[in-house]
């Protein structure tokens, strides 16, 4: 069965969870979808995902 989508990170870690993280899984770098500056409401990450 075929994936629909497309993966990307939607972390306030940014690029260092492509730095950290996918060297240790042996994953390729993922998109990252960007964040306002922190701190930030859990609910302002929605519309970021939502562009991103």
């Amino acid at each position: 069965m075929a994936a629909v989508g497309d993966l990307q990170w939607a972390t306030g870690w940014g690029e260092n969870a492509n730095e950290i993280y996918l060297p240790l899984l042996g994953a390729e770098p993922l998109p990252v979808v960007q964040f306002p500056s922190e701190p930030i409401e859990p609910e302002l990450k929605v519309p970021a995902v939502d562009a991103g």
